[in-house]
């Protein structure tokens, strides 16, 4: 995602340098500017060495959903599912409204769209995670039979 974000970042660059034409500046020039911030974004992510994704006794962390801790008592279940070779892991919640409300409006519209295509409202996004997907999955149901 880095990789594609900078080179539209330096393709707009290249067509701003080169182009005098007002719409088009315009347009490249937002363009330039979104994918710069998504270039950083990941950029930031690469960096940040803080544990992603944390399951112990107080039940499932992923600081990237940025909805706090979700307890064994919330979780009912969970699934593996990938979308072209992405692991995910879906987690089956007894009420997914309570965390779909704490998620930022951007989150929200992600969470419609991967529902649509057969995900939970809460799923883990276990890309450059150095697990496997099955295994993070059979930890998180082992945990449920134990609570």
């Amino acid at each position: 995602m880095l990789a594609i974000s900078m080179v539209f970042v330096v393709g707009g660059i290249f067509v701003l340098a080169t182009t005098r034409d007002p719409e088009k500046l315009w347009q490249m020039g937002a363009s330039t500017a979104f994918f710069g911030l998504c270039a950083a974004t990941f950029i930031y992510q690469l960096a940040d060495n803080r544990p992603r994704i944390v399951i112990d006794d107080s039940g499932v962390y992923d600081r990237m959903l940025r909805i706090g801790t979700i307890p064994w008592d919330d979780i009912e279940g969970a699934y593996v599912k990938r979308v072209e070779s992405q692991p995910f892991v879906c987690l089956r919640l007894k009420d997914e409204e309570k965390y779909i409300g704490k998620l930022t409006a951007p989150m929200k519209l992600l969470v419609k769209g991967n529902q649509a295509m057969g995900f939970t409202a809460i799923s883990l996004n276990l890309s450059g995670v150095k697990a496997r997907p099955e295994d993070v999955c059979n930890l998180i149901l082992y945990r449920l039979k134990g609570s």
